[in-house]
C-alpha cells in the first residue's frame, strides 16, 4: 500500500511556541523516504536488519558518546521507521569530538536560538 497523503494526514503533536532546543525527554520517529523498508525485512516475526539498517543501529548507539549531554531510552527499527526516547540532559555542552570525527569540520544542524 502506498502512502496517500490526504488518508495518511496527520497533524502536528508539537505544542506551539515550545523550545525544542531545551532540556527534556522527546520521543522521536524517523520514517524512510516514502515509506520503503530500507532498513530490515520482517522474517518469522522478527526484524532483519539490512545493512543500512545496521548502520542506523550503530549510529543510534554512537549518539552518547557524540553528544554527552544527551541520553538515549528505548529505541526500536523497523523496517521504514524507527522510534527512540532522547533525553537532553544540558543543551549547551555541545558534541564530543570522537576520534572518528576529529579531523572534521563542524557543522550544526541548525543556527542556536539560545544563548547558553
Amino acid at each position: 500500500m502506498s502512502f496517500n497523503h490526504l488518508r495518511h494526514h496527520r497533524r502536528s503533536i508539537r505544542l506551539p511556541g515550545y523550545d525544542y532546543t531545551q532540556a527534556g525527554v522527546y520521543f522521536v520517529t524517523f520514517v524512510t523516504w516514502q515509506r520503503e523498508c530500507l532498513l530490515g525485512e520482517i522474517k518469522t516475526g522478527q526484524v532483519m536488519l539490512s545493512p543500512v539498517g545496521k548502520v542506523v543501529h550503530r549510529e543510534w548507539d554512537r549518539l552518547r558518546s557524540r553528544f554527552p549531554s544527551v541520553g538515549l531510552d528505548e529505541f526500536a527499527l523497523m523496517p521504514n521507521h524507527i522510534h527512540g526516547i532522547v533525553v537532553i540532559h544540558d543543551p549547551c555542552r555541545g558534541a564530543a569530538v570522537s576520534e572518528s570525527d576529529q579531523g572534521r569540520e563542524k557543522v550544526p544542524l541548525r543556527p542556536r536560538t539560545t544563548a547558553c
